[in-house]
């Protein structure tokens, strides 16, 4: 059954009004107008076209003078104008679509050249940072060889550790000597391991401390110096111990003890010959110059023998001067040369001065001047040592002056801050005078002028050293101002204390001696030496007292308990019983408040003789050979007057 014309052209028709009620559907939906839909109006736009076309051709193949439903012409019309209106939509939504595709696609090609560009960046600086890195890995590895060849070539050990005390690096040839273990078994293990010695001192190391240990096995010596190993922050992170392998330099210090050792033996044994040839040479020469002494006292004694006498006196005096400048100058070597603070008159010690070297003088052509403006004044020092300088002075001035005058200048400043007293000295002479090549070395031991002056006028060298001694000691200097043959001048300072009313220590004049004591005040004399014993038992006849002499110790005791004394004097070296003894004994049989004086007689002038003679009980002390003044001097210090009471 064949279909008719009319029918096909209403059965488009009908199609293409659906199409066009689809399409004005489409439109009207709110959704079709997104974005997303474009495709979709686009598509459904050349539907309507598409289906226009055989509209037209039907509407010219068919003479149909009337169609049911609209003209197919006009029908085409439409549903061509709702394609392209729907084409027209689809496209309006559909290229903003693309264009936002095209812009993320260009936006993601560009980042992708960029990721591109950065990775092939990324990847270049990755691969230079890893070449650098194995450079520097390599050049750690070389400073580490360097390192340990270094260190194993030089006596030095290296221990680091981490912060629980673990070793991380060992490096130096002695571990193994000191551990017995190779390097590597080293590392991992604690320090304290190694090192016990050191375990006590890590907290220290740890807060921050540095700490020396000396490490000693199996025949080494390490000297280790331990400090905290901090990290970049500044924080300790460890502990870093070098060491330096002092087994040589130990094995030294160890023969320089003993050579010290030794030293010091050998000059203990030489301060004892010292004392032993002091008290040898002084004993006899106290029975000399004491018999020269006896001598002379004698008003009938013929001229012939007291110019033997005085001849005697003068050479033992001298000898005893050198042996005393030998004595000093072993105290000043050893640094055992101390000095006396007692009160005194600077002018009286002058005086004495004067009275001392007032014969030398007139006996040489000169004129001794003293000068001393503040004679009132009084200091607390030693007044004895400042009597030697003085005489050192003045002596060599006498000696090297063969014209005009010694002239001694004294004088006292004020006060100063710390509450010292300075005082200042000038020995001015018109002597021989000395060059400036010999004033450099004036005071250094066992030197003079020149040769010639050595020959000419005698003398060791010693005087000058040991009066610089005693200066510095008082805290001054000594300095010379001379010109040859226009003579010198000496000038030394010193400073002493205010008078701090101990025990006021006078010094005498060579004047006339004591006046003779009431009821002849009963002394002990206690001297093994028969000479000695005589010439002191004489002088003290002499000077109006009734002295009573024994041989020891032992002998003085006995005649204590018999008999009465006021005043003793005891040698201290002697048989049977010495004189330490003998005094300690005599002061525990006295009763409370009973005191009996004892002056201690000694031909030992070394240091610490006194203190030994004061701490067993004695007063005061005289040192042989016992000069008639020095004798006088201790007597009335320690006895009474009866005519002043």
């Amino acid at each position: 059954m064949m279909m008719s014309p009319i029918f096909i052209a209403e059965s488009l028709e009908l199609v293409a009004m659906a199409a066009v009620v689809f399409s004005c559907w489409l439109i009207g939906r709110r959704e079709a107008l997104s974005k997303e839909s474009g495709w979709n109006l686009i598509s459904s736009g050349l539907l309507l076209v598409l289906l226009s076309l055989p509209l037209k051709a039907i509407a010219h193949s068919l003479q149909v003078e009337w169609w049911p439903i609209l003209d197919p012409l006009l029908l085409s019309v439409l549903v061509d104008t709702g394609g392209i209106i729907l084409i027209v939509l689809g496209l309006w939504r559909w290229l903003p679509k693309v264009t936002a595709r095209h812009r993320a696609l260009r936006k993601l090609s560009a980042k992708a050249r960029h990721l591109e560009a950065l990775a092939e960046s990324s990847s270049s600086e990755l691969e230079t940072r890893v070449v650098a890195f194995e450079l520097e890995r390599a050049q750690r590895r070389s400073s580490e060889s360097i390192l340990a060849t270094v260190v194993d070539s030089t006596p030095i050990v290296l221990l680091a550790t981490d912060q629980k005390g673990l070793i991380t690096v060992a490096q130096g040839r002695s571990l193994t000597a000191i551990t017995s273990l190779a390097r590597r078994e080293l590392t991992g293990r604690h320090i304290s391991e190694v090192l016990p010695s050191v375990e006590g001192d890590l907290p220290k190391v740890l807060d921050g401390r540095t700490v020396t240990k000396d490490v000693r096995s199996l025949g080494c010596v390490v000297r280790f110096r331990l400090g905290p190993r901090d990290d970049t922050e500044g924080v300790p992170s460890g502990i870093v111990a070098v060491g330096h392998d002092i087994t040589d330099l130990d094995a030294k210090e160890q023969l320089l003890q003993e050579a010290k050792s030794t030293a010091e033996k050998a000059n203990a044994a030489k301060s004892q010959f010292v004392a032993n040839m002091s008290h040898e040479i002084r004993t006899p020469l106290s029975g000399i110059l004491g018999l020269s002494e006896l001598l002379l006292l004698e008003d009938d004694l013929p001229p012939a023998a007291r110019e033997c006498a005085e001849r005697i006196e003068s050479s033992a005096d001298g000898l005893a001067t050198l042996v005393g400048k030998v004595l000093d100058f072993s105290k000043i070597e050893a640094e055992m040369l101390t000095l006396e603070e007692v009160d005194f008159r600077p002018a009286e010690v002058l005086a004495k001065l004067q009275a001392m070297m007032a014969h030398q003088a007139t006996h040489a052509g000169l004129k001794l001047r003293i000068e001393c403006p503040n004679d009132r004044i009084v200091l607390n020092g030693d007044p004895m040592r400042l009597m030697q300088i003085l005489t050192n002075l003045v002596g060599n001035s006498i000696k090297f002056a063969s014209r005009g005058e010694v002239v001694v200048h004294l004088e006292v400043g004020e006060q100063t801050a710390d509450g010292r007293l300075p005082m200042r000295c000038s020995v001015s002479d018109q002597g021989l005078g000395i060059s400036l090549e010999n004033q450099a070395v004036l005071f250094e031991p066992f030197t003079q002028a020149s040769r010639s002056t050595a020959r000419e006028y005698g003398g060791t060298g010693l005087g000058l050293a040991i009066t610089k001694s005693l200066v510095e000691l008082m805290g001054g200097s000594i300095s010379v101002d001379s010109v040859p043959g226009r003579g010198s001048t000496f000038v030394f300072d010193g400073l002493f204390s205010p008078p701090q009313g101990r025990g006021s220590h006078r010094v005498l004049t060579n004047g006339p001696m004591a006046s003779v004591k009431s009821e002849l005040a009963p002394i002990l004399v206690v001297d093994d030496d028969s000479v000695n014993r005589m010439v002191m038992v004489h002088l003290l006849e002499s000077l109006g007292y009734a002295p009573y002499g024994v041989g020891d110790g032992q002998e003085a005791l006995i005649q204590l308990e018999e008999s009465t004394y006021d005043l003793v004097l005891m040698d201290c070296q002697m048989p049977v019983l010495d004189g330490f003894d003998a005094t300690r004994i005599l002061r525990n049989r006295e009763a409370d408040g009973q005191r009996l004086p004892v002056i201690a007689l000694t031909a030992n002038a070394l240091i610490g003789q006194r203190e030994r003679c004061l701490a067993v009980g004695m007063d005061d002390i005289l040192t042989k050979p016992v000069r008639q003044n020095d004798l006088t001097e201790v007597l009335e210090r320690w006895l009474p007057d009866p005519s002043s009471g």
